[in-house]
């Protein structure tokens, strides 16, 4: 069976038309995960972003770029291998400080893509980028510091003000790039003695601080110790003073009494007085109470006198006897 021209000519387009929608349908869809997101450019230009799940795209027009939204990670100033074995890059940790000392220090950075089309075509190495903004930004934040800082206490400041100048050059620079985590892995010394001599200021420091607080401690116990005490004493100073104040404010009572009976006759007041002076200062003696012309009985004037006795005279015995 012959064909013509025309027949063969239809035949060869079906089948290259048969044999292009083979190629390109399978081509034509596309899936997005969940750690990506696709940029399609139509011609070399971005047209759309592309979530996960299933996508279909025009062949032979339109291009799919798949970039990673999952957080990202390198290191500065050190290399890590399968073994974890630690190399150091000493061009890149290699550093002096604000007292014009040597230190090698390393970090870890962590960063994620913001804007994927950024990320694609704003610049052609953007990680790169994001390397040098945050080895530069490093080199500032270790040249403000001494060395005894940068190995001992400031490290987190020294962390926070690197984070904080790559976040605002990425800002800047706007590559799609956005900065997650600067982690200050290590510092130290770059020779072996130097190494040394700052560990054994690193553990004085530590043992002052260590004495530091078993001070406060034993300040902070001492303290309530003692005002305790003094409160105590304070407290049995207050019930004394009081104790005194009452004890005056009776005898002062006493006294005014005393006084009153006195003024009402003052003779056997005054006498009574004395006696009961005498009674206190010479207790058991025995008084006699006479006169050149005559001489009474014994009488024991700590005893009630007896029924019937004579009264005597006493202020002018106590008169004779002064």
């Amino acid at each position: 069976m012959r064909y013509s021209a025309k027949q063969i000519i239809d035949i060869v387009a079906c089948a290259v038309t048969l044999l292009l929608i083979g190629i390109a349908v399978p081509s034509s869809f596309y899936t997005v995960s969940e750690q990506e997101r696709a940029v399609v450019t139509r011609f070399g230009v971005p047209v759309a972003t592309q979530g996960p799940g299933l996508h279909f795209r025009i062949p032979l027009i339109e291009r799919v770029n798949w970039v990673p939204t999952v957080s990202q990670s390198f290191t500065l100033g050190y290399t890590e291998g399968l073994d974890q074995v630690v190399s150091n890059v000493v061009e890149e940790s290699f550093m002096i400080t604000k007292d014009f000392n040597f230190v090698t220090v390393d970090f870890f950075v962590e960063y994620r893509v913001s804007s994927p089309e950024k990320y694609l075509f704003a610049s052609s190495q953007p990680e790169m980028i994001l390397q040098n903004l945050v080895q530069a930004a490093v080199r500032d934040s270790v040249s403000e510091h001494n060395v005894d800082g940068i190995l001992t206490s400031e490290k987190p400041e020294i962390q926070t003000k690197i984070f904080d100048r790559v976040t605002a050059d990425l800002q800047e620079t706007d590559i799609g790039i956005e900065l997650l985590n600067v982690g200050f892995q290590d510092a130290e010394p770059p020779t072996e003695e130097v190494i040394v001599a700052f560990k054994n200021v690193e553990n004085a420091k530590q043992q002052r601080d260590t004495y530091i607080n078993e001070a406060n401690k034993e300040r902070n116990e001492a303290i309530p110790a003692a005002r305790a005490a003094a409160d105590a004493i304070l407290q049995e100073a207050v019930g004394y003073r009081q104790s005194r104040i009452n004890e005056a404010v009776g005898q002062t009572a006493r006294f005014d009494a005393m006084y009153e009976e006195y003024i009402k006759n003052k003779d056997i007041t005054r006498t009574r007085l004395y006696l009961e002076t005498m009674e206190e200062v010479l207790p058991g003696i025995k008084l006699i109470i006479g006169s050149n012309e005559e001489v009474l009985p014994i009488m024991d004037i700590t005893q009630p006198a007896p029924t019937g006795s004579p009264v005597v005279n006493a202020s002018a015995g106590a008169s004779a006897n002064n």
